[in-house]
């Protein structure tokens, strides 16, 4: 498995490969230490909740489970501080706020 921490920023995906990418991501909230940028205005829960439910929520997280299916793109959204850690591999463009793409290309290795 693989992880990143990300700040506070707009972002789409877009899963540009032939398989389904999973990832679950925990989003921290103000009742956790160093939360900044909650409530965020682009909610992808509120935005898309088909790809991002919610398994799991207290006072200090949220935890999504998020799944793109091959060639399907997220709205623009924004996370507060929160962790990524992919499920499978995968191989996306995000489009960020700031009006750059990004490639990115996780492979799983045992």
């Amino acid at each position: 498995m693989g992880g990143r921490v990300l700040r506070c920023d707009e972002a789409a995906e877009e899963n540009i490969s032939d398989k389904a990418i999973e990832a679950i991501i925990v989003e921290l909230k103000p009742g956790a230490p160093k939360a900044i940028g909650w409530p965020v205005k682009l909610d992808p829960v509120k935005l898309d909740s088909k790809h991002h439910p919610v398994p799991f929520e207290n006072d200090r997280v949220r935890v999504l489970h998020t799944i793109l299916d091959p060639h399907v793109k997220s709205p623009q959204h924004e996370h507060s501080s929160y962790v990524v850690v992919y499920l499978t591999e995968l191989h996306t463009t995000q489009t960020l706020g700031r009006n750059t793409c990004e490639c990115i290309r996780y492979i799983l290795q045992s």
